[in-house]
């Protein structure tokens, strides 16, 4: 009934066009926007303005709602619109709305928020024009009959009841309606009080509202839970303090893929209007990684999923599939390194792609990766970046996954707009023995080439590979270390990498048997999507390796024939001697016999 006397107050009250189109278009433009955490300053907007305008707030909440309701389905037409907008002819108009200051908070450079947009003007406009056009038929309908005496009165009875009311006015006075007093003085005093209390906030902003929305902000970036005991923001000295941040593995949510005591920050906020922000030094203290968690964390955000794999000749090894038993989890952990990719910096300039085929596979890749709503247009930030992480140091980062191992991380130059940035953004991973180095430059995000690879790992267990590299149930590789290196072009859509890897004692179960690979070197092709690459092992290194294992295969079952225990020697000082005591076991055979 509350609801029937909310539309019979818009029909038989002093409701105006101005207030309906008004109610309606900012309604829509709310319900079309994605969320506070993409466009902030467009919701404070629209709000405010809803409150300033004599809108109709009934009618306005109901447009809202029902057009979120669309906005959730039609996320990809949005999507569609906005690349239009942001891509084409009317690309220099948002570049210049999304670095004005203020506007720049607006997320324009969201896909869906223009596409969104567009689509909420016309809805709104639609919608204000229908229940217009449909209230003045109705008044001018009832201006017709209201001086009749054929309306009975129990009819009248039950319009109260149901509709309420009818204002003071006649219908033909409420047909001369038509804008009324536009603007609503109460409403105006609570925004101009808003926005006093929001610059007051933001100038003191208190420890609270920083560390959750410190949490909310790293949890999307990470994909799952992060949590964080206290934060501490200092604008007069450019400070920031994080206190006990723990990152949920999304992959393994009952372990942090990483914890550290305190992280400090040192900030500069000069053009913070234009929504730029830059730390000059980020300094982790007491980190580590691979922690069990006590409460398991939550995954945040869309899941991505595999890229579609290239038409690559490969015979050898189709996928990781192929190679190894547990590649799901290699996949999991190739897609989560994707996603940092993704988040930290990728390819965000359509220009320094060679063709529009490779573009539409980055932002398909990226779509995978963020899902619609959260990708950007990132080459509309001009000047500098929205986000600038000149230096970060992570020193002695305590890794359980590498069974304790100490660790140095350094990055610089990181942000959300690498190609606005002199150089190349860069992370150094090294370990206090020396025996892993990891060097990755993302000269692709700058618009270079390529991201360049440079990765060293020495004296592998391969004990610690024989779970997960196994034939017919048994360990492919046995015994001895291996050093592990690969070099070349990593990104997101078309990596191009080598690796090699060089055996120390260590042997293979091919062909059913064993063969020394002591010394032997294998290069491996690595290609297309980092989370779902292809694989190719040398030709010659599986020949010479089936080759070891033909001789030794004859040699064990001479050996078995005769007798002759020819041990693990397989150099060919060994072979010799091995041949020798097999020539002396097939006399002393035959003489036997004879």
């Amino acid at each position: 009934m509350i609801f029937t006397r909310k539309i019979g107050k818009l029909v038989r009250g002093n409701t105006t066009p101005f207030q309906i189109y008004a109610a309606g278009l900012l309604g829509a433009m709310i319900g079309f926007t994605p969320g506070f955490d993409h466009a902030p300053g467009l919701i404070l907007f629209w709000l405010f303005l809803l409150l300033i305008l004599n809108a109709n707030l009934f009618l306005a909440g109901l447009v809202g709602l029902l057009s979120k309701l669309v906005f959730l389905v039609t996320v990809p037409v949005a999507f569609g619109i906005g690349r239009l907008l942001l891509e084409g002819p009317t690309k220099g108009l948002f570049e210049t709305l999304h670095n004005a200051p203020v506007i720049a908070y607006f997320g324009l450079d969201y896909y869906v928020v223009p596409g969104g947009q567009l689509i909420g003007l016309l809805v709104g406009l639609a919608f204000g024009f229908g229940v217009s056009k449909a209230l003045t038929i109705y008044r001018t309908r009832m201006s017709q009959k209201e001086a009749v005496s054929e309306r009975k009165g129990w009819i009248k009875v039950l319009e109260w009841i149901f509709v309420g009311k009818k204002s003071g006015k006649s219908y033909d006075d409420l047909l001369a309606l038509r804008m009324g007093n536009p603007i609503r003085t109460v409403g105006a005093i609570v925004v101009v009080l808003a926005v006093v209390v929001i610059m007051i906030a933001a100038r003191f902003l208190t420890d609270g509202l920083i560390a959750s929305m410190a949490r909310t902000g790293l949890a999307a970036a990470n994909g799952a839970t992060v949590d964080l005991e206290s934060a501490h923001l200092d604008l007069n000295e450019g400070r920031l303090e994080l206190v006990n941040v723990a990152f949920a593995d999304p992959n393994n949510l009952g372990t942090d893929i990483f914890r550290s005591q305190k992280i400090v920050a040192d900030i500069s906020g000069a053009d913070i209007l234009r929504k730029r922000f830059s730390i000059d030094k980020l300094v982790v203290d007491s980190a580590s990684s691979g922690v069990p968690r006590e409460n398991a964390g939550e995954l945040v955000g869309p899941r991505s999923k595999p890229a579609k794999l290239p038409d690559l000749e490969m015979p050898d090894f189709k996928d990781l599939d192929s190679l190894m038993e547990n590649a799901e989890v290699w996949k999991e952990r190739l897609t989560q390194m994707k996603r940092w990719m993704e988040r930290i910096s990728s390819v965000t300039k359509p220009d320094v792609l060679k063709t529009p085929q490779q573009w539409n596979e980055e932002l398909s890749s990226r779509i995978r990766t963020m899902g619609r709503a959260n990708v950007k247009a990132n080459d509309l930030t001009n000047d500098s970046p929205l986000v600038w992480l000149k230096n970060l140091e992570a020193l002695g980062v305590k890794t359980e996954q590498l069974d304790g191992m100490l660790i140095d991380v350094e990055a610089t130059d990181l942000s959300t707009h690498p190609h606005l940035v002199e150089s190349s953004p860069a992370l150094s991973i090294r370990s206090k023995d020396g025996n892993l180095v990891a060097q990755l430059s993302l000269g692709l995000a700058a618009g270079k080439d390529e991201n360049l690879l440079n990765f060293a790992y020495k004296g592998i267990a391969t004990s610690s590979l024989a779970e997960t590299i196994q034939a017919e149930g048994k360990p492919l590789l046995e015994g001895g270390l291996i050093d592990l290196t690969i070099t070349g072009d990593l990104n997101a859509v078309d990596s191009d990498l080598v690796a090699r890897a060089k055996f120390k004692d260590v042997k293979l179960l091919i062909a059913g048997s064993q063969t020394n690979l002591d010394g032997m070197e294998m290069p491996i092709e690595i290609r297309g999507p980092i989370d779902s690459p292809r694989i190719k092992v040398d030709a010659d290194f599986l020949k010479d390796a089936l080759k070891n294992a033909g001789k030794q295969k004859m040699l064990e079952e001479a050996s078995k024939e005769l007798g002759v225990d020819l041990g693990d020697d397989t150099s060919s000082e060994g072979l010799k001697k091995a041949a020798g005591d097999l020539l002396g076991g097939f006399l002393k055979k035959n003489s036997e016999n004879n």
